[in-house]
């Protein structure tokens, strides 16, 4: 049998192997906001971990904090979680399902919860799906919270369980007596984190020994290095956690991106760009709802520029492939193409005058540009009507024949005519 080493993601197959550690990733944090490199880390520790034959990654849960945990600049915890939202959307209907989830509980609570009591609790959902128990009798930890059986995440976890069970079952009856699995089917969260966050372990304040040494001991942490911190220092002088140095994995990501938060924010309030550091459905939230003391006018993303000046600029870039068509009344005129129907503008008939919002008109400058003579349509300030507009429809036609009549003509030598001629 096979199972794929993320539930939900077109990875490559691999046998059930016991010897596999089976884990699921858990990152947590204020996400505020939400950065490219927050989800970078993800796949980063994902690819690693699986290139060590070590590790089997089931899937991974992104937690913000809650709003009591009284950070300066928090966003509210429904900005957060619906900038998370929109930055786990996948790209296309039709593109892999996405590999992480978004934990909500630990947002919607109204005080701070300690992360290990996070861990405590999703593991809670793994442990009764692995021993068969009902969710609701499982504790969820030193936090006495429960794992309740409508929380979507602790549905999610247990279908991933449901899962491997059922694979590493087929494996065991479909091989030889010597290779079916004799050791009890295990699956275990990790903490994906980065750098800083495992410096904040000094920070007696934030961090109590006791969840620290459970923390490193019984889950585990994936470290992303980043600039300005050692994580290896810091576990070679944290007395609580060096012990449990093997369950620590320090990876570094080589497309470097060290862009924080709190940067963002700043940027933000300067009115800086802050486009390709996160993604543009969230920049285009933190804009709508005027987050972090950002302008409205700051943001020149596509949403916000307008069709008049959309339409504007393609008329001025593709001046070079001006038609003749008709406008609303019928007159021949040069105007743009069907290349933009969605573009509205209002512009003059450079012929009779009318006015349509349905096409976008070349301007009379750039039509006498590529023409290189002086504009033919008759002066804004006449007015005419139907019988004038008649008759000058008509001329234009007579004029079109004349000149195409006059063609072969041209084929020999050109004779200029005199002064006088010219008069007579």
């Amino acid at each position: 049998a096979k199972l794929t080493d993320t539930v939900g993601c077109s990875a490559m197959p691999v046998a059930a192997d016991p010897t596999i550690e089976n884990v699921v990733l858990l990152a947590c944090g204020s996400y505020n906001p939400v950065t490219n490199m927050h989800l970078r880390m993800f796949e980063v520790a994902r690819d690693a971990l699986r290139k060590s034959g070590r590790f089997r990654v089931l899937g991974g849960i992104i937690s913000p904090v809650a709003d009591a945990f009284g950070k300066e600049d928090l966003a509210s915890a429904e900005h957060r979680l619906e900038m998370l939202r929109l930055a786990l959307s996948p790209p296309a209907v039709a593109g892999p399902p996405a590999w992480i989830r978004l934990g909500k509980w630990e947002a919607t609570r109204r005080r701070w919860t300690p992360t290990r009591q996070v861990l405590d609790r999703y593991q809670a959902a793994i442990d009764a799906e692995l021993t068969g128990t009902e969710p609701c009798s499982t504790a969820g930890g030193s936090g006495g919270e429960s794992c309740d059986e409508t929380d979507a995440e602790c549905i999610w976890l247990r279908k991933l369980v449901r899962r491997l069970k059922s694979t590493a079952g087929a494996s065991a009856h479909g091989g030889d007596s010597a290779d079916r699995q004799t050791a009890p089917l295990a699956a275990r969260l990790m903490l994906l984190c980065g750098a800083d966050l495992l410096a904040s372990f000094a920070r007696p304040s934030l961090w109590r020994t006791e969840d620290m040494v459970t923390i490193a001991r019984d889950y585990g942490m994936v470290v992303l290095a980043r600039s300005g911190f050692n994580p290896q220092k810091f576990i070679y002088e944290c007395d609580a956690i060096n012990p449990f140095e093997q369950n620590l994995v320090i990876l570094s990501e080589w497309s470097c991106n060290d862009t924080s938060s709190s940067q963002i924010r700043r940027s933000l309030r300067r009115g800086e760009s802050v486009r390709y550091l996160l993604p543009d459905s969230v920049i285009d939230y933190v804009y709508r709802h005027r987050l972090y003391g950002c302008r409205a006018d700051c943001w020149h993303g596509q949403s916000s520029v307008s069709s008049d000046d959309a339409a504007e600029a393609a008329v001025s870039s593709s001046a070079a492939a001006a038609a003749v068509q008709r406008c609303s009344r019928g007159c021949q005129t040069r105007m743009t193409g069907s290349a933009m129907p969605a573009a509205r503008i209002r512009k003059e008939c450079r012929a009779c005058g009318a006015r349509s919002t349905r096409h976008v008109f070349l301007s009379s400058a750039a039509v006498d540009d590529q023409r290189g003579d002086a504009p033919d349509c008759l002066p804004q300030q006449q007015q005419h009507g139907d019988s004038r507009h008649d008759r000058h429809r008509q001329q234009s036609l007579q004029q079109d024949a004349a000149s195409v009549a006059a063609l072969p003509a041209l084929s020999g030598p050109v004779r200029h005519r005199s002064h006088s001629e010219s008069k007579s």
